[in-house]
């Protein structure tokens, strides 16, 4: 299952982080750092594991174990917020 941004989210980069407009509620969603950099690899193509890969290098201190799972994690809320959409991985 890959993820991507959903299309009816708007987003700003500001200061290195990432804030989210979410439509369906009046109010602004402030990204950390690392979530920043898990949204803008949010591409439709990328599983889990592939964000994981891609944030890895950024995350000195965690295992790439930890690093897959918190990633897991955090798309998953995003989907639960309907902030992004899962689809099938190419």
């Amino acid at each position: 299952m890959a993820f991507e941004r959903a299309p009816d989210v708007s987003y700003d980069v500001v200061d290195d982080h990432v804030v989210l407009v979410d439509p369906r509620a009046v109010e602004l969603i402030t990204l950390n750092r690392v979530g920043s950099l898990i949204w803008q690899e949010l591409d439709g193509e990328k599983t889990v594991p592939d964000l994981a890969c891609a944030l890895f290098p950024s995350i000195g201190s965690a295992s790439a174990e930890e690093v897959e799972r918190d990633v897991a994690a955090f798309v998953h809320d995003l989907a639960e917020a309907g902030l992004v959409v899962t689809r099938r991985a190419p």
